[in-house]
């Protein structure tokens, strides 16, 4: 599809649905936070495989600084609720400060996990990180990338599916990323869903793959047992 045409067609879908999209603000934090425990944690495979918690962690001092880069987008209805989010940040290969904190963040979650005696069980998510070679900062390095967006959760509300938001959604931010600079996006997809609107929107790389069954532990278990319909997880790369 022609990219004119298809911007034609995410307006048409707009409009008939009555949406906006819009950075998510600091104000929406709480919003944001019921958004994404009512539609998106409780059926992300990795998510709920790892028995997230919701706690005031997460809520209160995981996401907040996260979302204050203002890289996050929210899909908004006529009655000015969250129906659907693309949650991101922008990254800078020269940006040693974030380099250091992510590489201090499993420390950081494992803390706050045994802080509010949480059963979250978060070595999932390193180890599946791991085993797909999950780095964006070492994809910059290798692909010669000055600047990127890791897209990190895209989710649309369990009552919406089906009418095209993810699809609006990823089109629009893809957009807005591009005229900020960024090359490509990284991200990794647990979802046949969000893959399929991926591969659909085009210009997509795949870097690694693995078949929710493969991914098991020493003993034979499954890494991720609540994967439901999904039966593949990606790390894909979209240019822009």
């Amino acid at each position: 599809m022609a990219e004119q045409e298809r911007e034609e067609k995410i307006l048409r879908r707009k409009e008939a649905l009555g949406l906006t999209v819009q950075k998510i603000t600091m104000d929406m934090m709480d919003k944001l936070m019921d958004f994404l425990w009512d539609h998106f944690f409780q059926q992300e495979p990795v998510t709920a495989s790892m028995n997230l918690q919701r706690s005031w962690f997460i809520d209160k001092f995981w996401f907040p600084p996260f979302i204050k880069l203002g890289d996050s987008y929210a899909a908004i209805n006529s009655d000015g609720e969250i129906v659907g989010v693309r949650l991101g940040r922008q990254m800078n290969v020269n940006d040693k400060f974030s380099k250091y904190m992510d590489i201090i963040a499993e420390y950081i979650t494992v803390y706050g996990c045994k802080l509010t005696r949480s059963s979250t069980d978060y070595t999932k998510m390193f180890v599946v990180n791991k085993l797909l070679n999950y780095d964006p900062w070492k994809f910059m390095q290798e692909k010669n990338h000055q600047k990127i967006y890791e897209a990190l959760i895209m989710s649309v509300d369990k009552s919406c599916r089906g009418k095209g938001i993810g699809e609006i959604l990823m089109h629009d931010v893809n957009k807005i990323m591009k005229s900020s600079g960024c090359e490509c996006t990284y991200a990794l997809y647990t979802s046949k869903y969000s893959a399929a609107i991926s591969q659909n929107l085009g210009n997509v790389e795949v870097l690694s793959s693995a078949k929710y069954e493969e991914l098991v532990d020493k003993d034979g278990n499954l890494i991720l047992p609540k994967h439901e319909e999904h039966t593949v997880l990606a790390v894909r790369s979209t240019k822009l």
